[in-house]
């Protein structure tokens, strides 16, 4: 029979504590991130709709740039879900991304516009939304609604690899067009009359 004497059990006992107490510190941010769920948030820096044709049909054209971070964790997308509410319709409209390398709009002046964006920076092509990175992107995406119409709402869902969800809300009242930003890097002027003045420019110069 062994016989322990107390003083040798506090021996043993204390090391083993401050074992599985330092495991538990060690462990416990790793359980955290794994359990919790990113969340996105983010907020329209510009916004921009045109009518127009797809496949020969009458819709709406939206452009948007969208200021997103994701809190918690990255965001690996796996899908995205868009949505769009009008005043005189109770019922939403769905939203379908595209991708056009040559995306020609109408300005508010009737203006030909050039939409020059990366491939990289547009949502079709985003896979992964950092942690605690603001991250700039731009969307493309058409409705199939043929009168022009200010959105109400805008509603767009991600869903990520492991199926959770996380929702970016647009909300038009929110929106202040005192703060909508107009990017010029983007937006090529590309009338007629502005391609002959650069060519004037050019042959001046």
């Amino acid at each position: 029979m062994i016989c322990i004497t107390t003083s040798e059990l506090l021996n043993n006992i204390v090391p083993i504590t401050t074992g599985i107490i330092g495991a538990s510190a060690w462990l416990a941010p790793l359980v955290y991130k794994k359990l919790t769920k990113p969340e996105l948030k983010g907020r329209a820096i510009s916004h921009f709709v045109n009518e127009g044709q797809f496949n020969s049909e009458q819709c709406l054209m939206y452009f948007l740039a969208l200021n997103v971070i994701s809190l918690n964790r990255c965001f690996n997308i796996k899908n995205i879900d868009i949505s769009v509410q009008y005043k005189s319709a109770p019922d939403t409209y769905n939203g379908k991304l595209f991708w056009a390398r040559k995306n020609k709009w109408t300005g508010p002046n009737n203006e030909q516009l050039k939409l020059e964006i990366q491939a990289e920076d547009a949502l079709l092509f985003v896979g992964t939304i950092p942690q605690d990175v603001t991250k700039k992107i731009y969307i493309t995406f058409r409705v199939d609604k043929a009168k022009l119409e200010e959105f109400e709402k805008i509603v767009i869902v991600f869903t990520e690899e492991s199926g959770h969800k996380s929702t970016v809300e647009i909300n038009k009242q929110s929106i202040d067009g005192d703060q909508m930003l107009w990017d010029d890097r983007i937006w090529i002027d590309i009338s007629p009359n502005q391609v002959n003045s650069a060519d004037a420019k050019k042959q001046r110069g």
